[in-house]
């Protein structure tokens, strides 16, 4: 199970609750009878007297309709609640209303009722109550506050996220904070990525309740950031326990996250697995050589065989098994006996069923096709290797 990591932003809200709690709109407590009083109004009026209900509401009538759309009860309710708030739009229940709103975000059918309102000319967004944020008159331009607030710290040279947050007046509302850094993960471009640090963002989707979500940032962060060094390997590595490895090939199956993913940035990813591999199998020298040909990017697959005892290596014409031991010579075999044995690994449980020198690539530099770990190698093998890669056909 993935830890949650108490970050900095955590923090910040605590910091900040204690000195941005201000004036807020002049309509006081709707105590819990004043609600069920006109729950049952609302249910019992029909949908065609919603007009008459709400012209015979007193003020706090009509701010109880706010907080039942923004609680969300039942749809049917919130519906004729909103009805009721569109047909007597008084600019102090709306201004609390969109306190309600913020307070409850995400909610989407009150959040319709402010942008119709507003697009009809009926809700003027003036001067507007000091313990909102104050730029929200142009977030609502946006499809949704959210993305309204996203433009806004896109538009600015400001640092990391929390820091806009903070400023806007947006940290003491917890669900619209949430809501901010899920259209930045979701929807944030490199430039906004990259002004968070990563920790962060791994803290936020280490915290993730649900997967389709964590789908989301991570299917973002991928294909906005688009490779190393930009990926965060702890990122990237926390991506790889949740979603596996993606698949290659006409007879791949893939999970529902790696489906959505663009092929290039699928193949980097992989990529980056393979140089993974090469660090959990090998140690020292032998790590630091095959790393050098990942780099280059002429190892194009790695598997692990023998029960991690043995480890193989494609080149696009040549293939190469190595040991776990030190002690043991490589194996460099032309492409089409190494795919054979690539094909039938699964099904192979000893070492000398892939120690075969008839089969081995002829080659001059190698001692019967095979690499020897004596004095030296690295250097005197690194050169065959490289004159295979480019000289060596199937």
């Amino acid at each position: 199970m993935i830890k949650v990591q108490f970050t900095h932003i955590d923090r910040v809200v605590e910091k900040v609750r204690a000195t941005h709690l201000r004036r807020g709109v002049q309509i006081g407590a709707v105590d819990e009878g004043l609600l069920a009083n006109v729950r049952r109004q609302l249910e019992a009026c029909e949908n065609e007297h919603l007009m008459a209900l709400a012209f015979s509401f007193q003020i706090v009538e009509l701010a109880a309709c706010v907080s039942i759309a923004a609680l969300k009860t039942n749809s049917d309710l919130m519906d004729k609640a909103c009805s009721v708030i569109t047909h007597r739009p008084l600019t102090e229940v709306l201004w609390y209303g969109v306190k309600k709103l913020i307070e409850n975000y995400p909610n989407p059918s009150l959040e319709a009722v402010f942008h119709n309102l507003i697009r009809d000319g009926r809700f003027c967004l003036g001067s507007i109550p000091e313990d909102l944020p104050s730029r929200i008159d142009a977030w609502f331009e946006a499809p949704d506050l959210a993305q309204g607030a996203l433009n806004e710290y896109a538009q600015r040279d400001e640092g990391e996220l929390v820091y806009f947050m903070n400023r806007v007046n947006i940290i003491i509302y917890p669900q619209m904070r949430e809501a901010l850094w899920d259209a930045l993960l979701s929807k944030g471009n490199k430039k906004l990525l990259l002004r968070q640090k990563p920790k962060e963002i791994l803290s936020k989707m280490e915290g993730a309740v649900q997967t389709d979500a964590l789908g989301r940032w991570a299917r973002n962060y991928l294909i906005a950031l688009e490779d190393l060094p930009d990926w965060d390997e702890t990122i990237l590595l926390l991506i790889k326990n949740r979603f596996g490895i993606p698949k290659f090939g006409k007879n791949a199956v893939e999970g529902p996250f790696w489906k959505k993913v663009p092929t290039n940035i699928k193949e980097r990813f992989y990529h980056w697995c393979i140089g993974l591999q090469i660090e959990d199998f090998f140690d020292g020298n032998r790590a630091q050589f095959w790393k050098k040909f990942y780099k280059s990017h002429h190892i194009i697959d790695v598997k692990s065989i023998l029960g991690n005892e043995g480890f193989m290596l494609r080149f696009a014409h040549f293939g190469v098994v190595e040991f776990k031991s030190t002690g043991n010579a490589a194996y460099v075999y032309p492409s089409t006996h190494f795919e054979e044995l690539w094909a039938g690994s699964a099904f192979k449980n000893w070492a000398g069923e892939f120690k075969d020198k008839s089969m081995t690539l002829r080659n001059s530099g190698l001692k019967e096709g095979r690499i020897l770990h004596g004095k030296g190698w690295q250097e005197i093998y690194g050169q065959v290797i490289r004159s295979l890669i480019k000289h060596t056909v199937r």
